[in-house]
């Protein structure tokens, strides 16, 4: 996007480029989510996109293992999160 309108600096420029990121996420209801938060730039959109993820994939891998707190698990939660 900065390529392209690289003197453009308006709020349209950065609302197509926030438009374009969250449609091109894949996940409605990851969309839903930053939209709701009413994100005016394309950095912040991605901020907050990335919180999300994190967040998911935490609570994602804490349903998928025991609560056991072994150094093992912590390992192996260190390799689910890359």
């Amino acid at each position: 996007m900065l390529l392209t309108y690289r003197s453009e600096n308006s709020k349209l420029a950065e609302h197509l480029a926030c438009d374009t990121f969250l449609n091109s996420l894949g996940d409605g209801e990851l969309e839903l989510k930053v939209r709701q938060r009413e994100v005016d730039t394309l950095e912040e959109a991605l901020r907050v996109t990335q919180r999300f993820e994190i967040v998911k994939n935490v609570v994602a891998y804490q349903q998928s293992v025991s609560t056991d707190k072994s150094p093992t698990r912590w390992k192996e939660w260190m390799n689910y999160t890359r």
